[in-house]
This record gives structure tokens, C-alpha cells and sequence, in this order.
């Protein structure tokens, strides 16, 4: 009996080591595996690294020339928190970065981290942009600009656009190791110059809403600071909108708020702006402007605005006539 103890002991004790010789090599198959896969990824991103080079022409009329463009595609790979589902092991995986420079009226760089792209020669990314408002809420937001196209060989064509407004924007046709954008830029002028001058405009009106009476009231426009956001506004979102500034005082000198950022309607004349603040017991404090018939280069001018506060109730209407 002692001998087929012992037997039995020496079978299950080699049953074990095979078990656990079985399982670390399943183990390491599957650690292949996926190394084996990222680096097959990662091969196909590297066939399209490089420098793209040429001009992006407007999607409303092809023969107008926005300015000179270069997309540069780096692949390389990130680490990532695996769940705990996975042995809490953190994860790689390839990924490709596409670094967008533009030189029309005023230079623009963008970043975009995970663009895709893959065997069927496809090529999408969405560059996240924070920037003040581009809705006139006077918030902190997230504009996307999107790149869509192909590659193929030493070409990638496509097309640029503001998320949401894939009708605007611009095409183009890039070729790997081109021009710099320095040549580009002497050889071919954007067709398209944007105006963005420092401007000061000064309205003066009367308000109603404060008083029995009514009261004096000064409006002044100006252009908000260049940034990178707004050069792609410019750049990419419809003609018909304009960023503008609004701050008025009310009286002898009272200042009433500032907007940092208005959307202009230049077609339909209406002018928004809106801003969200937090008030000492918590709160959230909402305060817009209003403005219709709104043009700002007439001299002549004839136009409304209707301010309101979640702070007080009613209206103040303010009414703006050239003399």
C-alpha cells in the first residue's frame, strides 16, 4: 500500500507540473500573440510616416486657394490601464499622431493623437480644440476639426472640415516629402485674405428696463485676441459667422458685464453672446445679449439688443440709432 501511495504521489505531483508547464506556456502564446499584433500594427502606421505637403482649395469653389498645407503622421505606440479582468496588466497598443500645420493669412498647428488608418488605405482623425465658445456661451468648449481622406502611395487626399460643418472647409491633394510650407506659401497666395484687423466700434443708445425713464448707453465691439481657435474658425466654419467681443457701460460710467465671445450672423444680422459665472452662495449665473438688425460696418445704424441676467428679473432693452 505504501508503494502505490507513493506512486500515486510521484503521478500527481508530474500531473501538476505538466498542468503548470501547460498553463506558462499558454501564457506566454498568448503574450506572443499580442506582441506579434502590435508590432503587425504598428507596421502598417509606418507605411504611411512622413511629411505630406500642398495647398487645401475651398469646398465651395475649387479654384480658390485657402492656403498651404502639411500633415505630418508619426506612428508610435501608448500604454494603457488594462481592467482588472485582465490581471490588472497594462495594456500597448499602436497608435498614429497627425501634427497639422496650416499657412494661409496667419500660420495654424494643430495636434491630433489617435488617428486611424488602415490596410484599406483609409485615413480619418479628430482634433479636439478647447477654446472660449464658438456658440457664444461663454463656456469652455470642445470644437473638433476633422481630417478624412485616403493614402495611397506617396498621395493623401481628403478633405478638412469643422465637425458639423462638412459642406465648408477645404480639399486637398498631398504629396510625402513635398515642398515646405515656406515654398508653398511664395510660389501660391491664399486666394482668400481674412480681415481680422483690431477694430473698436462704439455705438451710443438709450436703455429701458433700469429705470422709469431712459438711459444712456454705450456698446462697444472690438475683435477677440487671435488664437488658434479662431484662425480655424475662420478657416473652416461658414463665411456667415464672425466672432466678435461686447461690453457696455450704463450712465455716467457704470460698466455693465463683458461678453469675451458674440457669434455674429452676418446674414441674418442677429448678434448672440452669452456668459456663465459663479456667484458667491454657489450658484450658477447666466447673463445674454441679444442684438437683431446688427451690421457692423455701416455707418449708418439702426438695431436692438435685449440684455437679461438670472440675477434680476425683466429686460433691459437698449435701442442704438446713428445721428
Amino acid at each position: 500500500m505504501k508503494m502505490m501511495s507513493s506512486t500515486f504521489k510521484q503521478i500527481s505531483l508530474l500531473s501538476l507540473l505538466i498542468f503548470t508547464l501547460s498553463a506558462c506556456n499558454k501564457d506566454k502564446d498568448v503574450d506572443d500573440y499580442k506582441t506579434e499584433k502590435l508590432h503587425a500594427d504598428l507596421a502598417v502606421l509606418k507605411t504611411v510616416e512622413g511629411s505630406y505637403t500642398g495647398y487645401l482649395a475651398s469646398k465651395q469653389d475649387p479654384n480658390i486657394n485657402l492656403g498651404a498645407l502639411k500633415i505630418t503622421l508619426t506612428a508610435t505606440t501608448q500604454t494603457n490601464d488594462s481592467p482588472m479582468n485582465d490581471g490588472g496588466k497594462a495594456s500597448v497598443q499602436p497608435i498614429l499622431v497627425a501634427e497639422v500645420e496650416f499657412q494661409g493669412a496667419y500660420r495654424v498647428s494643430i495636434v491630433g493623437q489617435n488617428s486611424f488608418y488602415d490596410s484599406s488605405s483609409e485615413f480619418h482623425t479628430d482634433i479636439p480644440i478647447e477654446v472660449t465658445s464658438g456658440t457664444a456661451t461663454g463656456k469652455p468648449t470642445i470644437e473638433r476639426v476633422t481630417i478624412n481622406g485616403t493614402i495611397s502611395g506617396s498621395v493623401m487626399s481628403g478633405s478638412m472640415y469643422a465637425s458639423g460643418y462638412s459642406s465648408y472647409g477645404g480639399t486637398f491633394n498631398l504629396v510625402l516629402n513635398g515642398p515646405s510650407l515656406q515654398k508653398l506659401s511664395l510660389a501660391k497666395k491664399p486666394d482668400v485674405t481674412s480681415n481680422r484687423t483690431p477694430i473698436l466700434k462704439t455705438y451710443l443708445g438709450t436703455a429701458s428696463g433700469l429705470t422709469s425713464g431712459d438711459t444712456p448707453v454705450t456698446l462697444f465691439i472690438t475683435r477677440p485676441p487671435l488664437d488658434k481657435f479662431t484662425e480655424i474658425y475662420y478657416l473652416l466654419y461658414p463665411s456667415s459667422e464672425s466672432l466678435l467681443q461686447i461690453s457696455f457701460l450704463i450712465a455716467e460710467g457704470v460698466p455693465g458685464p463683458g461678453f469675451p465671445v458674440a457669434t455674429w450672423d452676418t446674414t441674418n444680422g442677429t448678434l448672440l453672446a452669452r456668459a456663465d459665472f459663479t456667484a458667491s452662495n454657489g450658484s450658477t449665473v447666466t447673463l445674454s445679449l441679444t442684438c437683431q438688425n446688427f451690421r457692423l460696418y455701416e455707418t449708418k445704424y439702426n438695431f436692438t439688443c435685449t440684455y437679461s441676467s438670472t440675477l434680476r428679473p425683466g429686460n433691459l432693452v437698449m435701442i442704438f440709432k446713428s445721428k
